[in-house]
């Protein structure tokens, strides 16, 4: 009896045992657990990541802010060699630990919350600092009556101070995600 049950049948191959072993071994789902248990609705599923999503936006942003100043402070456009420095000191920074934490996170360490709410708090001051300075200076340059400089460059400069604006607000809601669903 034990050789029927392992030779296979006529017409069947070899996998199809395996099948029909599977099928015996494992209980019939009833229509109410069809759903797994770690299964979870998509909006559910994108608010537990939206610390890491925010994240890569923060990154993103930062970016952005860096390559648009680069070009207007390449050409000196800057008011305060100072100013230089908290900008890009505020843009580097932020890259430098945003891709640290996009790392860890792919990697599937932890960090501590405390440390998360930290850096956003510190990125979310510099980012307002460093736009609050790129705009001042834009509107320094804007109003000089000895200076005019290139439109385009007047633009990336007003555009990189609105991104850094709103780079320091993603900050700020990261706290408030990394609270609520860290």
């Amino acid at each position: 009896m034990s050789e029927e049950k392992n030779e296979p049948a006529q017409g069947q191959k070899g996998g199809n045992r395996f099948l029909a072993f599977v099928k015996r071994k494992m209980p019939a789902a009833s229509a109410s657990s069809t759903r797994d248990a770690n299964d979870k609705p998509l909006s559910e599923s994108l608010l537990n990541a939206s610390p890491f999503l925010i994240k890569v936006l923060e990154l993103v942003l930062a970016v952005l802010c860096l390559i648009l100043i680069y070009v207007p402070f390449d050409n000196r456009l800057q008011q305060n060699v100072h100013h230089g420095g908290i900008i890009y000191s505020a843009y580097i920074s932020a890259i430098i630990i945003n891709s640290v934490l996009i790392t860890n996170h792919l990697q599937g360490q932890r960090v501590p919350q405390k440390l998360l709410y930290t850096y956003s708090v510190i990125l979310g001051l510099l980012f307002f600092i460093a736009g609050y300075v790129v705009l001042h200076d834009w509107w320094a340059l804007m109003h000089s009556l000895y200076f005019h400089p290139p439109k385009l460059f007047m633009d990336m400069m007003i555009s990189s101070g609105a991104f850094a604006i709103i780079n320091s607000i993603a900050f700020f809601v990261d706290v408030w995600l990394t609270y609520r669903y860290g």
